[in-house]
């Protein structure tokens, strides 16, 4: 996930994620609020490849994951 704030960025952040990835609504909304207060160019990688936890699972699932 990354946001392009206008004008262009001077500075860069790395959002690194809890379990939930970036995906994670608020993640991808922390972001936006920084981008936009900041001005920087905000990058938030998707470290676990497009298998974060997700919500609601169980705490079982969790120690599987």
């Amino acid at each position: 996930y990354v946001v392009r704030p206008t004008p262009a960025p001077r500075a860069a952040v790395v959002l690194y994620t809890d379990i939930y990835g970036w995906r994670f609504n608020n993640t991808r909304v922390w972001a936006d609020k920084l981008a936009r207060q900041t001005g920087y160019l905000v990058v938030v990688p998707d470290f676990f490849r497009g298998t974060a936890f997700k919500e609601g699972q169980s705490r079982a699932t969790l120690m599987t994951w």
